[in-house]
């Protein structure tokens, strides 16, 4: 028995005598099928698998269990080879997850009637409820504040250089240096200004979480770190995060380039995340795009895809088959819907 990973990889450009090819990296395979262009880009599906030594394990409710390290494995080359074309076709390359993203493939009889006589596969948001959006953007017309934006260019000229980047880990670079830029700090001090900056804000920061992206921050700012973390999938849960931070010290920090951590009433959105869902003021009309990743939090899933052909011998039974999604379920975790952004929070979590 196998198990296969898929992903849906999107390049700007590739070569013609790319065609549908295998690669190996040891005992993982990697079968790479060229599909027809979307808009302007070049779409390759990816089906990594490797053999199993034994038997997948099998909850009490005969939920197959997916093997954590080896679908990491699996993920990892994943990776690897998309870097590998990106560099060869000298092109920017988009990982991203169909749903479902995961199957067993059954190579025997044997295997395929053990494999049906189980309800479907555990999946890691299965407990907790459904796939949950890790990222909310909202457009922002800038013009509108020319004025009163004027002393901070320099923000603004970092985050085009952000938008300018194909990858996640290029953007979050970026808005690492706004948030130096603007609170005129190392990512060695700013933390605690930082995080006193969104006290009491409906976005619900909290010093452990504006902790752990500047550990994040270093891995991908410095070649010497133990391990450079530039891999999309350690990147994206946070991404959102940092993204809808950063735009908000850029229109809001009240003294640029200075360490304080005082604030103006200048934008806020009105959809976004906090640290148990999303908020959405009532009544608004504002478009948003939502980021969400797939079962196992490692690449954002293509809506616009979605859905991947598996072939017949690869078993990918979903709880509910009724479902729109085979089976997958879009969650928002708590909305809270909210009149006034600015409105007191019940409840307030700790800021440590």
């Amino acid at each position: 028995m196998k198990l296969v990973r898929t992903a849906f990889v999107f390049f700007k450009s590739l070569n013609d005598n790319l065609t549908s090819c295998t690669f190996n990296f040891g005992d993982i395979s990697i079968d790479v099928i060229r599909t027809k262009k979307k808009k302007e880009e070049e779409i390759l599906l990816f089906y990594a698998r490797t053999r199993l030594k034994h038997y997948p394990k099998v909850t009490n409710e005969g939920l197959v269990v997916v093997p954590d390290k080896i679908r990491e494995v699996l993920e990892d080359r994943i990776e690897k080879l998309a870097n590998l074309l990106s560099v060869s076709h000298l092109s920017s390359k988009k990982i991203t997850s169909p749903v479902p993203c995961v199957a067993f493939e059954f190579e025997d009889l044997n295997e395929q009637n053990w494999l049906k006589n189980h309800s479907g596969i555990l999946y890691k948001k299965r407990k907790k409820g459904g796939l949950k959006p890790v990222g909310v953007r909202v457009p922002i017309d800038l013009s509108k504040y020319s004025d009163d934006i004027a002393d901070r260019f320099d923000g603004i000229a970092l985050m085009a250089e952000a938008m300018s980047h194909e990858h996640l880990g290029g953007k979050l670079h970026e808005y690492f240096r706004l948030f130096e830029r603007a609170f005129k700090l190392g990512a060695d001090k700013i933390v605690k200004p930082m995080t006193h900056y969104f006290d009491n804000l409906r976005y619900e920061y909290s010093l452990n979480e504006v902790e752990s992206w500047m550990k994040v921050r270093h891995s991908i700012a410095h070649g010497k770190a133990n391990k450079i973390n530039i891999i999309e999938s350690h990147i994206a849960p946070i991404f959102g995060r940092v993204e809808q931070a950063a735009f908000d010290v850029l229109m809001n920090k009240k003294h640029w380039f200075d360490p304080s951590a005082d604030r103006k009433k200048l934008w806020h959105p009105d959809t976004g995340t906090d640290s148990s869902g999303m908020f959405v003021t009532r009544n608004s009309e504002t478009k948003t795009v939502l980021n969400v990743l797939d079962e196992f939090e490692v690449f954002v899933i293509n809506f616009e895809c979605c859905t991947l052909p598996f072939q017949q011998n690869m078993w990918h039974k979903y709880i509910d088959e009724d479902d729109p999604v085979n089976g997958m379920k879009i969650e928002y975790g708590q909305i809270t819907f909210i009149d006034d952004f600015y409105e007191p929070l019940k409840n307030s979590k700790s800021r440590t």
